[in-house]
């Protein structure tokens, strides 16, 4: 079995190296000695090789490959680049021997794929432009890249379905996640008889604590371990769904 990941930092486990010192879900504002030695943005600067391998081993589709006893393809980037990535990997594979068997896509922030960010948001906060044109700019954010976002997903299901792949898609954001909810790719995050569109809902309307700054003291806000592991036990159920056997 072979499979593809894509996403940011939500997939790639960062800092996810802080729960070698803890590893408890009920643990509040812990303190382990990395903290205070550098500011919270410099943190994986210093990460060891332990630290990679164990960020590795603990984000959901590392414990996937674990449990599928398999290797899997990972690239980072933003929506639209992921989509790109993703359609070369598929063609790459059907010229070799090694096929994928699915994808997993994680969607992340809409905004990383405006063309410059900086100037989108130093003009949207401008005195000097215009209400009409703010409502422009919002429009764009808000409604006109995640339709492209998802005329990329409905394209790369195509492509899937037509290469025998399984697409499985999830989504840190919100928004996004209501449009697509329904669709037989989305991946819904389970907790016990709960589940969730996305990491941000489930920030929204439950006290689980999935990001790191409720168990760490940090503002760092990215998924820590035990998000991942629901994140894992998820697909593991989506995978069965389509008939793996795991």
């Amino acid at each position: 079995m072979f499979f593809g990941s894509v996403g940011c930092s939500f997939t790639r486990g960062e800092r996810l190296f802080y729960h070698r010192y803890v590893d408890s879900p009920h643990t509040d504002r812990a303190n382990i000695p990395i903290f205070g030695q550098l500011e919270d943005v410099n943190h994986m600067k210093i990460a060891t090789v332990q630290d990679n391998r164990f960020m590795l081993d603990h984000t959901a589709v590392g414990l996937l490959s674990k449990k599928l006893n398999c290797d899997y393809l990972h690239q980072s980037g933003d929506n639209f680049g992921n989509y790109e990535t993703l359609s070369e990997w598929i063609d790459l594979t059907n010229k070799t021997e090694r096929k994928l068997d699915f994808i997993i896509w994680q969607l992340t922030d809409p905004q990383r794929d405006l063309d410059d960010n900086s100037l989108f948001w130093s003009k949207l906060n401008s005195i000097s432009t215009s209400l009409e044109e703010k409502e422009k700019l919002l429009h764009h954010l808000e409604v006109e890249i995640p339709e492209k976002t998802i005329g990329h997903i409905t394209e790369l299901d195509k492509k899937c379905k037509e290469n025998d792949i399984d697409l499985f898609v999830w989504s840190w954001q919100d928004e996004i996640a209501k449009l697509i909810k329904n669709k037989d790719y989305f991946v819904k995050l389970i907790h016990g008889k709960e589940w969730y569109r996305s990491f941000k809902h489930i920030e929204k309307v439950n006290k689980l604590k999935v990001s790191l700054n409720k168990i760490f003291n940090t503002e760092d806000a990215h998924p820590n371990k035990f998000f991942n592991e629901m994140l894992y036990n998820s697909l593991l159920i989506k995978l069965r769904q389509r008939g793996y056997e795991v």
